[in-house]
């Protein structure tokens, strides 16, 4: 468990756009609420997050129901916090 709430809280970290660079692991973080590549983050997890969905209504046999759970906090936790943290 604790695993996964590390797993939670780097998503988020990364949704709200307060994560490093992976480029420049060096420089301070700045938050950029208008940003278009944290808008892209964004739109990444909001469509992974889809698409995980789809895999589950439609039975593929892909997936199990604790990767199930675990998908159900992770993406709508991160999409929340990315929300939330340029809501003005």
């Amino acid at each position: 468990l604790e695993g996964l709430s590390k797993v939670i809280r780097h998503f988020c970290v990364v949704a709200a756009g307060m994560a490093p660079r992976p480029s420049r692991p060096d420089r301070a973080v700045e938050f950029r609420p208008f940003s278009s590549r944290d808008a892209h983050i964004l739109l990444q997890l909001k469509r992974s997050s889809e698409s995980v969905v789809g895999l589950q209504t439609h039975g593929h046999g892909t997936t199990r129901r604790s990767s199930n759970r675990i998908s159900s906090l992770l993406f709508p936790a991160a999409l929340t916090a990315g929300k939330a943290a340029r809501d003005p």
